[in-house]
């Protein structure tokens, strides 16, 4: 009973080390957070993102993160300044639009003479009408309205010791169409040398808009840095900047990279040439369970020898 027993028990024992299922190996969780932040230029923050309750929830400790990345999204919209507005506008034209008569007065010198049959005689002055042409112009040009944002905004993140940037480099440009003719003034030209013009000046004008925008992404990975400030207390830091322009930021994203202690030790072994049995060992873990078969038998034997 008692071979029998030991032999069960070696038996159930070998059996338990053939069945033990094999640990998982690493796998990628993954938490973000809205942030929704306008970030202006020269603006930084740092921000500490506690991911141990995520982790506890998924069957991890901060200290088995064993890799991973942060992704930090954001947007940047045109941001147009004040308008600006072409001074002397382009394409101007002058056309003929008629003539019409101009009128002016002048004064006729009166005169007096005297004879000696008929005495003196006066005669006063007086002031006369004249007519002359003037030509009817009509002068137009256009004009810009100009709505610009022509900065490349830039988001910079830095996770641990590693700094990443991403800079907006999505290009649009639009018009509105043009409005009707707009009066700006009239006044004559040239009235002085018989060549009279009466130029009525107008222009018209539309809506440009210019700018640089788009998305912005970085992806960060966790550096020795960045681990250690994890694997700590759970708590990360994450590090905003706008170095150049301003822009929105929408989210954080972290993909972590985690694996269960035991079964990284597992893997350690596995992969460490001392850890696997020479044949000599095996050869004598197969000599002490022969004995302890034989040994039983030759003890049946002897009892029944009594």
């Amino acid at each position: 009973m008692k071979n029998s027993s030991g032999i069960g028990l070696a038996v159930a024992a070998a059996g338990a080390i053939a069945s033990m299922p094999t640990q998982a190996g690493p796998i990628t969780v993954s938490q973000s957070f809205s942030l929704n932040s306008l970030m202006q230029q020269g603006a930084s923050s740092n921000l500490q993102f506690d991911l141990s309750s995520f982790l506890a929830g998924q069957g991890f400790t901060p200290a088995e993160v064993v890799g991973g990345q942060v992704s930090v999204f954001g947007f940047s919209e045109a941001s147009y300044g004040a308008p600006q507005t072409d001074p002397y506008g382009y394409n101007e034209q002058t056309v003929q639009s008629g003539s019409h008569l101009g009128w002016y007065s002048y004064y006729v010198q009166g005169y007096s003479y005297c004879s000696w049959w008929s005495g003196c005689y006066y005669s006063g002055g007086y002031y006369a009408w004249a007519s002359y042409t003037i030509y009817d112009y009509q002068q137009t040009s256009d004009r810009d309205i100009r709505h610009t944002d022509d900065v490349a905004d830039r988001l910079q993140v830095t996770v641990g010791a590693v700094t990443a940037s991403d800079t907006a480099s999505a290009v649009s440009s639009s018009a509105s169409g043009y409005s009707g003719l707009i009066y700006d003034t009239t006044y004559y030209d040239n009235c002085w040398d018989g060549n009279c013009s009466y130029r009525s000046v107008y222009h018209r004008e539309r809506d440009v808009y210019s700018a640089i925008y788009g998305d912005l992404q970085t992806v960060s990975a966790l550096d020795s840095a960045a681990l250690a400030d994890l694997q700590g207390d759970g708590i990360l830091l994450v590090g905003l900047a706008a170095p150049v322009g301003q822009f929105m930021v929408n989210s954080v994203s972290f993909d972590l990279i985690v694996q269960h202690a035991l079964a990284a030790a597992q893997s350690t072994a596995a992969s460490d040439p001392a850890a696997v049995p020479e044949p000599g060992s095996l050869a004598l873990v197969g000599l002490a369970l022969a004995a302890a078969l034989g040994g039983g038998s030759l003890l049946r034997r002897r009892r029944d020898g009594d």
